[in-house]
């Protein structure tokens, strides 16, 4: 994933009246999203208060070289110890692109809290929606919805 590929997720959130629900490992949390500023408000809230608790880390830049490069695995015969090499050639690949991943998607958050950008953070909160603990959505009642001023 790409700055440029985030920054397009970003512009194509579309922002609906509603409530903001995070269901986490110790109860929901409810936050009012009625307008569009609301909704980043209330995103840039949830977001810092994580990236404050712990929740993201930058990993370190994986150095790590495959066992065999894809070169030398094409020069081996067709089989078995072909398939395996090449299976964790693909397993080398895949967790370096996943480290990048989460290095790239770290800067992201950083920026965002950094530059106060609420739509961002709520687009954050999205693509991390179906991680442990982060489930996030929008509920929209129905008809007219208004919150009222508790009387004291």
């Amino acid at each position: 994933m790409t700055k440029k590929e985030l920054k397009k997720r970003t512009k194509k959130r579309v922002y609906k009246p509603g409530i903001l629900v995070c269901y986490e490992k110790h109860g929901n949390s409810f936050h009012w999203a009625l307008t569009a500023q609301q909704a980043a408000d209330a995103s840039l809230e949830i977001l810092r208060e994580r990236y404050d608790s712990g929740w993201y880390y930058r990993p370190e830049e994986d150095k790590t070289e495959p066992q065999m490069v894809l070169e030398d695995i094409k020069k081996l015969p067709e089989g078995s110890i072909r398939a395996a090499a090449m299976r964790e050639f693909n397993s080398w690949k895949s967790s370096r692109r996943w480290n990048e991943d989460l290095r790239v998607q770290y800067d992201w958050i950083e920026a965002t809290l950094e530059n106060d950008d609420g739509k961002s953070a709520y687009s954050i909160l999205l693509d991390r929606s179906e991680g442990e603990y982060e489930r996030i959505e929008k509920i929209h009642p129905q008809g007219e919805f208004k919150p009222v001023e508790a009387k004291v």
